[in-house]
Protein backbone atom coordinates (compact mmCIF):
# COMPACT_ATOMS: atom_id res chain seq x y z
CA UNK A 1 0.00 0.00 0.00
CA UNK A 2 2.31 2.56 1.36
CA UNK A 3 4.86 1.60 -2.05
CA UNK A 4 1.36 2.26 -4.17
CA UNK A 5 1.12 5.67 -2.52
CA UNK A 6 4.69 6.34 -3.73
CA UNK A 7 4.34 5.72 -7.11
CA UNK A 8 1.38 8.05 -7.21
CA UNK A 9 2.97 10.77 -5.60
CA UNK A 10 6.14 9.89 -8.28
CA UNK A 11 3.47 10.23 -10.92
CA UNK A 12 1.96 13.31 -9.63
CA UNK A 13 5.52 15.12 -9.56
CA UNK A 14 6.68 13.36 -13.22
CA UNK A 15 3.08 14.80 -14.64
CA UNK A 16 3.21 18.38 -13.71
CA UNK A 17 6.54 18.59 -14.39
CA UNK A 18 6.16 17.52 -18.10
CA UNK A 19 3.31 19.25 -18.58
CA UNK A 20 4.71 22.84 -16.96
CA UNK A 21 7.53 22.08 -19.88
CA UNK A 22 5.26 21.59 -22.55
CA UNK A 23 2.96 24.83 -21.40
CA UNK A 24 6.54 26.48 -21.33
CA UNK A 25 7.30 25.41 -24.63
CA UNK A 26 4.00 26.68 -26.37
CA UNK A 27 4.19 29.60 -24.45
CA UNK A 28 7.51 30.64 -25.68
CA UNK A 29 6.96 29.51 -29.20
CA UNK A 30 3.63 31.99 -28.42
CA UNK A 31 5.47 34.96 -27.73
CA UNK A 32 8.06 34.80 -30.03
CA UNK A 33 5.36 35.00 -32.55
CA UNK A 34 3.94 37.76 -30.15
CA UNK A 35 6.86 39.93 -30.17
CA UNK A 36 7.06 39.46 -34.43
CA UNK A 37 3.22 40.77 -34.48
CA UNK A 38 4.29 43.74 -32.13
CA UNK A 39 7.74 44.42 -34.67
CA UNK A 40 5.76 44.38 -37.84
CA UNK A 41 2.62 46.23 -36.19
CA UNK A 42 5.63 49.18 -35.12
CA UNK A 43 7.21 48.92 -38.60
CA UNK A 44 3.88 49.73 -40.12
CA UNK A 45 3.51 52.91 -38.21
CA UNK A 46 6.74 53.87 -39.08
CA UNK A 47 6.08 53.58 -43.06
CA UNK A 48 3.14 55.71 -42.17
CA UNK A 49 4.51 58.26 -40.10
CA UNK A 50 7.61 58.36 -43.48
CA UNK A 51 4.47 58.88 -45.75
CA UNK A 52 2.61 61.58 -43.57
CA UNK A 53 6.09 63.32 -43.73
CA UNK A 54 6.21 63.38 -47.37
CA UNK A 55 2.46 64.59 -47.68
CA UNK A 56 3.47 67.41 -45.45
CA UNK A 57 6.48 68.58 -47.28
CA UNK A 58 4.89 68.41 -50.65
CA UNK A 59 2.18 70.64 -49.14
CA UNK A 60 4.82 72.99 -48.01
CA UNK A 61 6.66 73.07 -51.19
CA UNK A 62 3.17 74.43 -52.94
CA UNK A 63 1.95 76.12 -50.25
CA UNK A 64 5.52 78.14 -50.03
CA UNK A 65 6.02 78.10 -54.03
CA UNK A 66 2.65 79.61 -54.38
CA UNK A 67 3.98 82.35 -51.80
CA UNK A 68 7.05 83.55 -53.66
CA UNK A 69 5.13 83.47 -56.51
CA UNK A 70 2.82 86.00 -54.94
CA UNK A 71 4.85 87.93 -53.64
CA UNK A 72 8.70 87.32 -54.68
CA UNK A 73 10.09 87.41 -50.92
CA UNK A 74 13.29 85.19 -50.48
CA UNK A 75 11.85 83.66 -47.14
CA UNK A 76 9.21 81.78 -49.16
CA UNK A 77 12.42 80.49 -51.33
CA UNK A 78 14.11 79.58 -48.56
CA UNK A 79 11.42 77.94 -46.76
CA UNK A 80 10.74 76.08 -50.04
CA UNK A 81 14.38 74.45 -50.50
CA UNK A 82 14.25 73.52 -47.14
CA UNK A 83 11.17 71.25 -47.29
CA UNK A 84 12.35 70.05 -50.80
CA UNK A 85 15.50 68.53 -48.87
CA UNK A 86 13.36 66.77 -47.19
CA UNK A 87 12.05 64.72 -49.47
CA UNK A 88 14.61 62.62 -50.85
CA UNK A 89 15.70 61.65 -47.08
CA UNK A 90 12.07 60.38 -46.81
CA UNK A 91 11.81 58.42 -49.68
CA UNK A 92 14.92 56.16 -49.24
CA UNK A 93 13.85 55.49 -45.70
CA UNK A 94 10.23 54.52 -46.73
CA UNK A 95 12.08 52.42 -49.45
CA UNK A 96 14.38 50.55 -46.98
CA UNK A 97 11.52 50.10 -44.61
CA UNK A 98 9.11 48.47 -47.77
CA UNK A 99 11.94 46.57 -49.60
CA UNK A 100 10.25 43.20 -48.61
CA UNK A 101 7.12 44.96 -49.94
CA UNK A 102 6.47 45.10 -54.37
CA UNK A 103 3.76 46.72 -54.20
CA UNK A 104 4.96 49.92 -52.10
CA UNK A 105 7.82 49.54 -54.06
CA UNK A 106 5.93 49.74 -57.56
CA UNK A 107 4.33 52.69 -55.52
CA UNK A 108 7.59 54.08 -54.78
CA UNK A 109 8.76 54.42 -58.44
CA UNK A 110 5.59 56.38 -59.23
CA UNK A 111 5.82 58.31 -56.94
CA UNK A 112 9.36 59.86 -57.00
CA UNK A 113 9.11 59.89 -60.33
CA UNK A 114 5.72 62.52 -60.08
CA UNK A 115 7.93 64.19 -57.73
CA UNK A 116 10.89 64.58 -59.85
CA UNK A 117 8.26 65.89 -62.39
CA UNK A 118 6.75 67.90 -59.98
CA UNK A 119 10.47 69.56 -59.08
CA UNK A 120 11.29 70.56 -62.01
CA UNK A 121 7.72 72.31 -63.26
CA UNK A 122 8.28 74.32 -59.46
CA UNK A 123 11.58 75.03 -60.96
CA UNK A 124 10.77 76.48 -64.27
CA UNK A 125 7.87 78.68 -62.59
CA UNK A 126 10.13 80.37 -60.21
CA UNK A 127 12.66 80.88 -62.79
CA UNK A 128 9.89 82.78 -64.90
CA UNK A 129 9.19 84.37 -61.82
CA UNK A 130 12.47 85.89 -61.07
CA UNK A 131 13.19 86.90 -64.92
CA UNK A 132 9.14 88.21 -65.78
CA UNK A 133 8.18 89.06 -62.48
CA UNK A 134 4.70 88.04 -61.40
CA UNK A 135 1.86 87.56 -64.18
CA UNK A 136 -1.49 87.09 -62.86
CA UNK A 137 -3.34 85.29 -65.76
CA UNK A 138 -0.54 83.00 -65.73
CA UNK A 139 -0.09 81.98 -62.20
CA UNK A 140 -3.95 81.35 -61.97
CA UNK A 141 -3.48 78.83 -65.03
CA UNK A 142 -0.15 77.57 -62.83
CA UNK A 143 -1.99 77.01 -60.03
CA UNK A 144 -4.63 75.06 -62.09
CA UNK A 145 -2.10 72.45 -63.19
CA UNK A 146 -0.38 72.51 -60.33
CA UNK A 147 -3.56 71.08 -58.31
CA UNK A 148 -3.57 68.99 -60.88
CA UNK A 149 -0.39 67.47 -60.48
CA UNK A 150 -0.12 67.95 -57.09
CA UNK A 151 -3.92 65.47 -56.60
CA UNK A 152 -1.56 62.48 -58.80
CA UNK A 153 1.24 63.10 -56.18
CA UNK A 154 -1.20 62.64 -53.04
CA UNK A 155 -3.22 59.74 -55.05
CA UNK A 156 -0.20 57.57 -55.05
CA UNK A 157 0.71 58.74 -51.29
CA UNK A 158 -3.23 57.90 -50.30
CA UNK A 159 -2.46 54.11 -52.21
CA UNK A 160 0.44 54.11 -50.08
CA UNK A 161 -1.07 54.69 -46.74
CA UNK A 162 -3.78 52.41 -47.57
CA UNK A 163 -1.72 49.65 -48.09
CA UNK A 164 -0.33 49.91 -44.93
CA UNK A 165 -3.29 50.29 -43.00
CA UNK A 166 -4.34 46.90 -44.74
CA UNK A 167 -0.95 45.36 -43.51
CA UNK A 168 -1.21 47.05 -40.22
CA UNK A 169 -5.30 45.43 -39.30
CA UNK A 170 -4.11 42.28 -40.58
CA UNK A 171 -1.02 41.83 -37.95
CA UNK A 172 -3.14 43.22 -35.49
CA UNK A 173 -5.87 41.08 -35.62
CA UNK A 174 -2.56 38.49 -35.85
CA UNK A 175 -1.28 39.92 -32.94
CA UNK A 176 -4.42 39.95 -30.85
CA UNK A 177 -4.86 36.34 -31.70
CA UNK A 178 -1.07 35.50 -30.37
CA UNK A 179 -2.17 37.35 -26.95
CA UNK A 180 -5.33 35.92 -26.83
CA UNK A 181 -3.54 32.50 -27.92
CA UNK A 182 -0.70 33.35 -25.29
CA UNK A 183 -3.14 34.02 -22.33
CA UNK A 184 -5.17 30.81 -22.86
CA UNK A 185 -2.16 29.03 -22.55
CA UNK A 186 -1.43 30.71 -19.56
CA UNK A 187 -5.03 29.87 -17.93
CA UNK A 188 -5.08 26.28 -18.47
CA UNK A 189 -1.40 26.36 -17.14
CA UNK A 190 -2.37 27.51 -13.63
CA UNK A 191 -5.49 25.75 -14.00
CA UNK A 192 -3.60 22.59 -14.54
CA UNK A 193 -0.95 23.45 -12.07
CA UNK A 194 -3.85 24.01 -9.78
CA UNK A 195 -5.32 20.41 -9.76
CA UNK A 196 -2.05 19.04 -9.65
CA UNK A 197 -0.95 20.75 -6.86
CA UNK A 198 -4.42 19.27 -4.97
CA UNK A 199 -3.43 15.69 -5.89
CA UNK A 200 -0.04 16.48 -4.80
CA UNK A 201 -1.37 17.26 -1.34
CA UNK A 202 -3.56 14.72 -1.05
CA UNK A 203 -1.15 12.08 -1.90
CA UNK A 204 1.22 13.69 0.99
CA UNK A 205 -1.25 13.29 3.11
CA UNK A 206 -2.20 10.00 2.40
CA UNK A 207 1.82 9.08 2.77
CA UNK A 208 1.20 10.58 6.42
CA UNK A 209 3.84 13.27 5.79
CA UNK A 210 7.08 10.96 4.54
CA UNK A 211 9.54 12.51 6.80
CA UNK A 212 11.91 10.39 5.70
CA UNK A 213 11.91 10.81 2.25
CA UNK A 214 11.31 15.10 2.61
CA UNK A 215 14.73 14.59 4.78
CA UNK A 216 16.36 12.78 1.90
CA UNK A 217 15.31 15.13 -0.75
CA UNK A 218 16.71 18.26 1.45
CA UNK A 219 19.86 16.06 2.03
CA UNK A 220 20.12 15.76 -1.85
CA UNK A 221 19.35 19.39 -2.48
CA UNK A 222 22.88 20.42 -0.22
CA UNK A 223 25.23 17.62 -1.60
CA UNK A 224 23.95 19.14 -5.25
CA UNK A 225 24.41 22.48 -3.90
CA UNK A 226 28.20 21.91 -2.47
CA UNK A 227 28.53 19.60 -5.36
CA UNK A 228 27.64 22.52 -7.95
CA UNK A 229 29.99 24.74 -6.01
CA UNK A 230 33.42 22.17 -6.59
CA UNK A 231 32.16 21.93 -10.09
CA UNK A 232 32.23 25.59 -10.64
CA UNK A 233 35.32 26.37 -9.15
CA UNK A 234 36.85 23.20 -10.80
CA UNK A 235 35.39 24.60 -14.04
CA UNK A 236 37.14 27.64 -13.78
CA UNK A 237 40.46 26.70 -12.84
CA UNK A 238 40.10 24.26 -15.95
CA UNK A 239 39.84 27.14 -18.24
CA UNK A 240 42.75 28.66 -16.72
CA UNK A 241 44.65 25.60 -16.85
CA UNK A 242 43.20 25.06 -20.93
CA UNK A 243 44.51 28.20 -21.52
CA UNK A 244 47.35 28.19 -20.16
CA UNK A 245 48.50 24.54 -21.51
CA UNK A 246 47.49 26.07 -25.03
CA UNK A 247 49.99 28.67 -24.97
CA UNK A 248 52.97 26.29 -25.49
CA UNK A 249 51.64 24.05 -28.33
CA UNK A 250 50.21 27.16 -30.21
CA UNK A 251 54.18 28.83 -29.64
CA UNK A 252 55.52 25.68 -31.12
CA UNK A 253 53.13 25.99 -33.85
CA UNK A 254 53.83 29.45 -34.17
CA UNK A 255 57.53 28.55 -34.54
CA UNK A 256 57.79 25.75 -36.96
CA UNK A 257 55.19 27.74 -39.12
CA UNK A 258 57.79 30.98 -38.97
CA UNK A 259 60.37 28.47 -39.67
CA UNK A 260 59.10 26.85 -42.55
CA UNK A 261 57.66 30.37 -44.09
CA UNK A 262 61.64 30.56 -44.13
CA UNK A 263 62.45 27.69 -45.65
CA UNK A 264 59.63 28.09 -48.57
CA UNK A 265 61.46 32.02 -49.15
CA UNK A 266 64.70 30.11 -49.51
CA UNK A 267 64.22 27.70 -51.84
CA UNK A 268 61.02 28.11 -53.43
CA UNK A 269 59.65 30.68 -55.97
CA UNK A 270 56.53 31.99 -53.64
CA UNK A 271 53.54 32.82 -55.80
CA UNK A 272 50.37 34.98 -54.80
CA UNK A 273 48.53 32.14 -54.21
CA UNK A 274 51.50 31.22 -51.20
CA UNK A 275 51.22 34.36 -49.79
CA UNK A 276 47.38 34.26 -49.11
CA UNK A 277 47.89 30.68 -47.69
CA UNK A 278 51.33 31.65 -45.73
CA UNK A 279 49.14 35.26 -44.71
CA UNK A 280 45.96 32.54 -43.20
CA UNK A 281 48.65 30.54 -41.35
CA UNK A 282 49.85 33.42 -39.53
CA UNK A 283 46.84 35.75 -38.62
CA UNK A 284 45.04 32.57 -37.60
CA UNK A 285 47.54 31.66 -34.67
CA UNK A 286 47.93 35.23 -34.01
CA UNK A 287 44.31 35.49 -33.88
CA UNK A 288 44.19 31.95 -31.72
CA UNK A 289 46.69 33.56 -29.49
CA UNK A 290 45.07 36.51 -28.80
CA UNK A 291 41.69 34.04 -27.76
CA UNK A 292 43.79 32.19 -25.17
CA UNK A 293 45.06 35.73 -24.56
CA UNK A 294 41.59 36.89 -23.71
CA UNK A 295 40.71 33.49 -21.62
CA UNK A 296 43.25 33.63 -19.56
CA UNK A 297 42.39 36.90 -18.56
CA UNK A 298 38.61 35.93 -17.82
CA UNK A 299 39.73 33.60 -16.10
CA UNK A 300 41.93 35.32 -13.72
CA UNK A 301 38.82 37.40 -12.99
CA UNK A 302 37.56 36.15 -9.79
CA UNK A 303 38.29 36.92 -6.13
CA UNK A 304 38.65 40.58 -5.17
CA UNK A 305 42.08 41.34 -3.30
CA UNK A 306 41.10 44.72 -1.74
CA UNK A 307 43.11 47.66 -1.49
CA UNK A 308 43.16 51.14 -1.93
CA UNK A 309 43.72 52.14 -5.76
CA UNK A 310 44.52 55.74 -7.35
CA UNK A 311 42.50 55.74 -10.49
CA UNK A 312 44.59 58.51 -11.84
CA UNK A 313 47.63 56.68 -11.45
CA UNK A 314 45.96 53.83 -13.28
CA UNK A 315 44.94 56.07 -16.66
CA UNK A 316 48.51 57.37 -16.47
CA UNK A 317 50.11 53.53 -16.81
CA UNK A 318 47.44 52.62 -19.36
CA UNK A 319 48.19 55.86 -21.08
CA UNK A 320 51.73 54.40 -21.32
CA UNK A 321 50.71 50.78 -22.24
CA UNK A 322 48.79 52.25 -25.61
CA UNK A 323 51.36 54.66 -26.17
CA UNK A 324 51.85 53.56 -29.59
CA UNK A 325 48.11 53.04 -30.89
CA UNK A 326 47.76 56.70 -29.35
CA UNK A 327 50.47 58.05 -31.43
CA UNK A 328 49.06 56.18 -34.70
CA UNK A 329 45.57 57.62 -34.07
CA UNK A 330 47.18 61.04 -32.73
CA UNK A 331 44.29 60.48 -29.55
CA UNK A 332 43.70 62.81 -26.80
CA UNK A 333 43.14 61.06 -23.50
CA UNK A 334 41.32 63.85 -21.29
CA UNK A 335 40.91 63.31 -17.34
CA UNK A 336 41.54 65.36 -14.18
CA UNK A 337 42.21 64.04 -10.87
CA UNK A 338 40.23 60.89 -10.43
CA UNK A 339 39.52 59.73 -6.81
CA UNK A 340 41.10 56.55 -5.12
CA UNK A 341 39.10 53.46 -4.85
CA UNK A 342 38.70 50.17 -3.43
CA UNK A 343 39.49 47.27 -5.20
CA UNK A 344 42.25 45.06 -7.64
CA UNK A 345 44.99 47.02 -8.97
CA UNK A 346 45.48 44.79 -11.68
CA UNK A 347 41.88 43.81 -12.41
CA UNK A 348 41.31 48.05 -12.53
CA UNK A 349 44.16 48.38 -14.98
CA UNK A 350 42.52 45.70 -17.34
CA UNK A 351 39.41 47.52 -17.00
CA UNK A 352 40.55 51.08 -18.05
CA UNK A 353 43.01 49.43 -20.64
CA UNK A 354 40.30 47.55 -22.78
CA UNK A 355 37.80 50.57 -22.65
CA UNK A 356 39.98 53.22 -23.95
CA UNK A 357 41.59 50.13 -26.04
CA UNK A 358 37.67 49.87 -27.92
CA UNK A 359 37.93 54.23 -28.01
CA UNK A 360 40.75 53.83 -29.97
CA UNK A 361 39.75 50.95 -32.29
CA UNK A 362 36.23 51.95 -33.00
CA UNK A 363 37.23 55.43 -34.19
CA UNK A 364 35.54 57.12 -36.95
CA UNK A 365 37.96 57.49 -40.09
CA UNK A 366 39.87 60.31 -40.57
CA UNK A 367 38.89 61.99 -36.79
CA UNK A 368 40.91 62.03 -33.89
CA UNK A 369 39.90 59.80 -31.39
CA UNK A 370 39.12 61.77 -27.87
CA UNK A 371 38.58 59.83 -24.78
CA UNK A 372 37.54 61.52 -21.79
CA UNK A 373 37.03 60.13 -18.29
CA UNK A 374 35.10 62.00 -15.68
CA UNK A 375 33.32 60.62 -12.66
CA UNK A 376 30.98 61.73 -9.83
CA UNK A 377 29.88 60.40 -6.31
CA UNK A 378 26.80 57.94 -6.49
CA UNK A 379 26.70 56.92 -2.41
CA UNK A 380 29.05 54.14 -1.25
CA UNK A 381 30.37 54.04 -4.46
CA UNK A 382 32.19 55.98 -7.76
CA UNK A 383 30.44 56.37 -10.69
CA UNK A 384 33.41 56.68 -13.81
CA UNK A 385 32.12 57.72 -17.41
CA UNK A 386 34.37 56.76 -20.53
CA UNK A 387 33.22 58.83 -23.10
CA UNK A 388 34.42 58.82 -26.87
CA UNK A 389 33.82 60.32 -30.25
CA UNK A 390 33.79 56.49 -32.31
CA UNK A 391 31.55 55.36 -34.56
CA UNK A 392 29.31 53.90 -31.80
CA UNK A 393 26.23 51.76 -32.33
CA UNK A 394 22.69 51.25 -32.16
CA UNK A 395 21.21 51.47 -28.83
CA UNK A 396 19.82 48.29 -28.71
CA UNK A 397 22.97 46.30 -28.97
CA UNK A 398 24.03 47.63 -25.26
CA UNK A 399 23.19 44.37 -23.30
CA UNK A 400 24.55 42.36 -26.08
CA UNK A 401 27.77 43.78 -26.38
CA UNK A 402 28.90 42.72 -22.99
CA UNK A 403 28.40 38.73 -23.79
CA UNK A 404 31.14 36.67 -24.41
CA UNK A 405 32.06 36.30 -28.21
CA UNK A 406 28.90 38.81 -29.52
CA UNK A 407 30.71 40.87 -31.46
CA UNK A 408 28.75 43.60 -33.35
CA UNK A 409 32.05 44.03 -36.29
CA UNK A 410 33.49 41.06 -38.13
CA UNK A 411 36.95 40.74 -37.11
CA UNK A 412 38.52 41.67 -40.67
CA UNK A 413 36.29 45.43 -39.89
CA UNK A 414 37.97 45.41 -36.63
CA UNK A 415 40.22 42.90 -34.68
CA UNK A 416 39.29 41.37 -31.26
CA UNK A 417 37.86 38.11 -29.90
CA UNK A 418 34.67 39.60 -28.75
CA UNK A 419 35.63 39.00 -24.52
CA UNK A 420 36.95 42.34 -23.90
CA UNK A 421 33.80 43.64 -22.42
CA UNK A 422 32.81 40.65 -20.94
CA UNK A 423 35.79 41.06 -18.80
CA UNK A 424 35.03 44.35 -18.09
CA UNK A 425 31.89 43.28 -17.04
CA UNK A 426 33.01 40.93 -14.91
CA UNK A 427 35.58 43.18 -13.34
CA UNK A 428 32.97 45.53 -12.45
CA UNK A 429 30.89 42.80 -10.72
CA UNK A 430 32.98 41.40 -8.84
CA UNK A 431 34.02 44.73 -7.15
CA UNK A 432 30.42 44.86 -6.56
CA UNK A 433 29.79 47.85 -8.85
CA UNK A 434 27.23 47.82 -12.32
CA UNK A 435 27.85 48.43 -15.98
CA UNK A 436 26.05 49.29 -18.70
CA UNK A 437 26.65 51.98 -22.14
CA UNK A 438 24.85 54.93 -23.81
CA UNK A 439 25.44 54.93 -27.34
CA UNK A 440 24.53 55.71 -30.78
CA UNK A 441 25.31 55.39 -34.27
CA UNK A 442 27.93 57.80 -35.10
CA UNK A 443 27.66 60.04 -32.11
CA UNK A 444 30.45 57.82 -30.07
CA UNK A 445 29.51 55.92 -26.95
CA UNK A 446 29.85 56.55 -22.83
CA UNK A 447 30.33 53.38 -20.83
CA UNK A 448 29.80 53.74 -17.08
CA UNK A 449 30.35 52.20 -13.86
CA UNK A 450 30.46 51.93 -10.36
CA UNK A 451 33.27 50.99 -7.43
CA UNK A 452 33.57 51.53 -4.22
CA UNK A 453 34.75 54.05 -2.45
CA UNK A 454 37.97 54.69 -0.06
CA UNK A 455 37.23 53.74 3.73
CA UNK A 456 37.61 56.88 5.46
Amino acid sequence: MKSNIKMKIAIAFILPFIILILLGYFLYQTSLHTKEYIYWATHTFEVREQIAEIRANMNNIDREERGYLITGDDKYLKSYNSELSLIQPNIDNIRQLTMDNPIQEKNLDILESLIKEREEELKQEIHLRQTQGFNENKFRALTEIDLNKMDNILKVLEDMLNEEAHLLKERMTNQQLSLSKLNDISTVGVLLTFIFSMITSFLFYKADKDRDALERINTKIRISESELRCSNEELEQFAYVASHDLQTPLRHITSYVQLLIAKIEETTKVDEQMKKWIQYITSGTLQMKTLIDDLLSYSRVGEVNVEEVNVTKVIEKVSEMLQEPIRETNAEIIYEKLPVVLGTKTQLHQLFQNLIGNALKFKKPNLAPVVNIRCEEQGAFWKFYVSDNGIGFDPKYSTRIFTMFKRLHTSNEYPGTGIGLTICKKIVESHGGEIGVDSAEGKGSTFFFTLPKKMT
